[in-house]
């Protein structure tokens, strides 16, 4: 199953974390989506991270972190993309 389906279909339940500044939509909005989504949401990113949201300004250790775990990151643009 695709990444895509998995958002859209809500399959696999996943710990998600987001890091950065949001241009199309508020932290408290990508928040309440990722809970109405049925995904948990997580302010850490650590072994239970199956994905990183990534606005502008990503922070640094965050980003660092998810990149060595080996957690999905996507860009909030590929995020909507997908959601839509």
């Amino acid at each position: 199953m695709s990444f895509k389906q998995q958002i859209k279909t809500g399959t696999n339940k996943m710990n998600v974390a987001i890091t950065g500044i949001f241009q199309a939509i508020t932290r408290h909005e990508l928040k309440d989506q990722i809970k109405d989504s049925d995904y948990d949401y997580s302010s850490v990113v650590n072994q239970n991270t199956a994905m990183l949201i990534t606005g502008s300004e990503s922070e640094g250790s965050k980003l660092s972190k998810a990149l060595e775990m080996g957690v999905n990151v996507i860009s909030e643009d590929d995020y909507i993309k997908a959601v839509k």
